[in-house]
């Protein structure tokens, strides 16, 4: 996908700046602050952290972290959130079992199993954010989405990061040869499918009210408001939908 030609000036070589510092607010603060080794975080990060999670701060929020590691991020999220946050965080690693309720909740078992995702969100869920920061494989980003997106709250937040590595070979290991930036790209092509059809401009020219019939899309698209790609990071921001009219005024 970066070895594709870009179209005219858009193709000239422009060097990245070299700045050590790379983000702002509050949470990077907090990150900053961090002296355990126990957070292992790109610094570009926090300034989609903070643009897509700022909103549920104070909040009685449920989050679901995928990939607990040494249970830093969880001390952080504690911090950034408040105590009125329910802070779950699964791992494929029987030690992290050790952390279940110094910051929040843990629980063990394999992201690719949607059985066991099923039960985290039976018992925790409906989710307002998930945070995908497991394992990285494409197999394993794409099972997570599929298991969790679908229930989650109607204007939750799904944040999957270190897509870069599907850019990676050895992580492209999906049996249908998908990635989930493959994957994310269509859905967000999917978000006008509305506008589709041959009939659709005569119809969405006429008010919702007055039309005869529905509109229906894949699930994914009827409930996600935007797709924003960063680098290394996907967000989904979901929001109950209505079939698009226009006029004239």
């Amino acid at each position: 996908m970066v070895s594709k030609t870009f179209p005219g000036p858009l193709a000239r070589p422009q060097p990245l700046e070299k700045n050590e510092l790379q983000s702002s607010g509050p949470l990077y603060e907090l990150f900053l602050a961090q002296g355990l080794g126990t957070v292992h975080k790109w610094h570009h990060y926090f300034d989609a952290y903070e643009r897509h999670f700022s909103r549920f701060r104070g909040a009685p929020l449920r989050f679901l972290e995928i990939g607990v590691a040494r249970g830093g991020s969880q001390a952080l999220w504690r911090s950034y959130f408040g105590e009125e946050a329910l802070l779950v965080g699964i791992d494929i690693d029987p030690a992290c079992a050790a952390l279940d309720g110094k910051h929040g909740v843990v629980r063990i078992g394999d992201q690719t199993d949607s059985d066991f995702l099923a039960e985290i969100e039976a018992e925790f869920g409906p989710f307002d954010i998930v945070l995908d920061d497991g394992g990285h494989t494409a197999l394993q980003q794409i099972t997570s989405f599929a298991a969790l997106y679908p229930g989650m709250s109607p204007t939750g937040v799904y944040l999957c990061e270190d897509t870069h590595t599907a850019l990676w070979e050895d992580f492209r290991d999906h049996p249908e040869g998908d990635d989930f930036l493959e994957l994310t790209s269509r859905i967000a092509l999917g978000l006008n499918a509305a506008h589709e059809a041959p009939s659709s401009f005569g119809r969405l020219f006429e008010p919702p009210s007055h039309r005869k019939g529905d509109v229906s899309l894949p699930l994914v698209a009827a409930t996600t408001l935007s797709v924003t790609f960063y680098d290394s990071i996907v967000v989904f921001e979901r929001a109950p939908k209505s079939e698009p009219w226009h006029e004239i005024r």
